[in-house]
């Protein structure tokens, strides 16, 4: 059996209440919920904390008990299982997305570079040309005297 508000299987261990239309939670879930909410989480009739009893089990310790803890855990460690299979997945995503990115930084770089190297030869044929300029200037001063 299972407390509705967080599916939890009931223990002896933990305070089960009742409520005045006899459904049953964690004493714990069930005065958190009427915080919230003054009507049953099961069938939504009206609940307040002076309605509520305390329920007491006589349960011989065996294999049923520490079955339902099993079962409990179980269901708790399956959850936070598939809560880090979707980490896992998003961080896997995210990952791909990087990767990505990286790929096409890395054109953006080649395209860059190649772009440098074009100017550098650009920035040569100048520099050449001047030189060639201040030659035909000193040739044309000396034609003139």
């Amino acid at each position: 059996m299972r407390c509705v508000i967080c599916t939890d299987l009931f223990d002896t261990g933990i305070g089960i209440v009742s409520t005045q239309c006899g459904h049953v939670f964690h004493s714990k879930c069930l005065f958190k919920w009427i915080d919230r909410s003054k009507t049953c989480p099961e069938c939504r009739g009206p609940v307040s904390s002076k309605n509520v009893s305390k329920l007491y089990f006589s349960f011989a310790p065996d294999d049923d008990l520490n079955t339902a803890h099993l079962e409990n855990d179980m269901c708790t460690l399956k959850a936070k299982l598939r809560e880090k299979d979707m980490e896992l997945e998003s961080s896997r995503k995210k990952i791909e997305e990087l990767r990505l990115h990286a790929a096409n930084f890395e054109k953006i770089l080649h395209i860059m570079h190649q772009k440098e190297f074009e100017l550098q030869v650009e920035l040569y044929d100048t520099k050449q040309n001047l030189k060639d300029l201040a030659n035909l200037e000193t040739k044309l001063q000396k034609l003139k005297q």
